[in-house]
């Protein structure tokens, strides 16, 4: 059982450049260089965040790495079973994702599942299935992306660079502020879940006061963190979508993958499906054979993910295999698996170590692998039909 939940909300309050896939500076690469956000800020970024101002106050320090900022946030909020959800987009009365500059809204703060999200599903599984116009897209709303062009400077300095015409670079911003009409309006947000009753909460608050502003980003971009206890979570819905679908009897249970899902380091060259599937899953059995992986758009699920920046021995963290945010596990026999899975929206997906030379820890405790759950009954009657087709198909190459 969940002992108890509380929301970091981070309002932005100009466009934001995260955590992008590689060094674009014109020191590392030279002039006329472009540099793009991610939409969705990686956990670790976003908690981050909230650590640097804990380390002011409290005088913590870390080595850097992963591992030690997950060890830093339990020493601070004085708990050993803590994980962390998310981060995920809240507008105004909706929780929702960023895709791709695209915004798919999941849930209503009310617990009730988004038209946008069951559209997305089912568009993907067509594409899987192949009947599905290439020119077609879903309905989805767009964020703006700004555009900026810069020249580089001498970083110990402070000086425009003297050489030639200078070093000329551009970076796109991500606007999440273009979502709504009203900056407070807007945030991101992350869960940290405690699985005993303690004073998470107060720990919590004795450090962001009120409100406080932190840095936010490659850019160090600032935002307004405020401390949630009372609006409903990602994580409270993903629980309370899970009892409906016991009750319900839902035909098939949907993971929708919201942050990368780290998977193991593999020695083999070849990685199949089921090999993802296993390492997704936690290695259960029952759960991986009654199960199905859609990737994102119903292409190929898995990619290399950077896990940031080491801001502490300034190098960046290397690439690791992951399944992307977007892709999804359609779950059947759902009373069979339905403690599985709430271990799942708990702890999340995926096997991998924050650190590879520390295999302790979990990536998915530190917030990768965090998971929207989508219950299809039969009111969807269109979505079950799909994935009846699937299943069908499945099958039938297994024979």
């Amino acid at each position: 059982m969940v002992g108890e939940i509380v929301t970091l909300e981070f309002s932005p309050v100009d466009p934001i450049y995260v955590g992008s896939s590689g060094e674009f500076s014109p020191e590392s690469r030279g002039p006329a260089t472009l540099g793009r956000s991610l939409t969705m800020p990686l956990p670790s970024t976003v908690l981050g965040s909230f650590l640097n101002l804990a380390y002011r106050s409290q005088q913590i320090s870390t080595d850097g790495t992963l591992s030690g900022l997950y060890e830093a946030l339990r020493c601070l909020l004085s708990t050993r079973e803590l994980y962390v959800r998310g981060p995920y987009l809240r507008c105004r009365d909706t929780i929702a994702i960023l895709l791709d500059n695209y915004v798919i809204d999941l849930f209503s703060t009310e617990g009730s599942i988004c038209v946008g999200f069951v559209n997305y599903v089912e568009y993907c599984i067509r594409r899987m299935l192949g009947v599905l116009d290439r020119k077609e897209n879903p309905p989805l709303k767009s964020v703006k992306v700004l555009e900026t062009i810069g020249i580089g400077i001498r970083r110990p300095i402070k000086a425009v660079y003297p050489e030639g015409r200078g070093l000329i670079y551009t970076i796109e911003r991500v606007d999440l502020l273009s979502i709504s009409e009203y900056e407070h309006d807007v945030s991101i947000d992350i869960d940290i879940v405690s699985m005993t009753k303690e004073t998470l909460c107060n720990n919590i608050r004795k450090i962001v006061q009120e409100q406080s502003i932190v840095k936010f980003g490659g850019e160090g971009k600032i935002a307004k963190l405020t401390v949630e206890k009372d609006r409903k979570s990602l994580t409270e819905i993903n629980l309370k979508q899970l009892d409906k679908a016991t009750r319900n009897s839902a035909e098939y249970i949907i993971l929708f993958i919201i942050t990368p899902a780290i998977l193991k380091i593999y020695d083999n060259n070849i990685i199949t499906i089921e090999d993802v599937k296993r390492d997704l899953l936690l290695e259960n059995d029952d759960v991986v054979k009654n199960s199905i992986l859609v990737g994102k758009r119903g292409k190929n699920p898995i990619s290399l993910a950077s896990l940031g920046y080491n801001t502490v021995k300034n190098i960046r963290r290397p690439l690791r295999l992951c399944v992307v945010p977007g892709s999804f596990i359609i779950m059947r026999n759902c009373k069979s698996v339905i403690d599985n899975i709430r271990r799942y929206v708990i702890e999340g997906l995926g096997e991998g170590p924050l650190d590879p030379a520390i295999c302790e820890i979990s990536a998915r405790y530190l917030g990768y692998g965090s998971i929207a759950v989508l219950p299809v009954s039969k009111e969807y009657s269109t979505l079950v039909s799909l994935v009846d087709r699937l299943f069908r198909i499945v099958e039938n190459s297994q024979r």
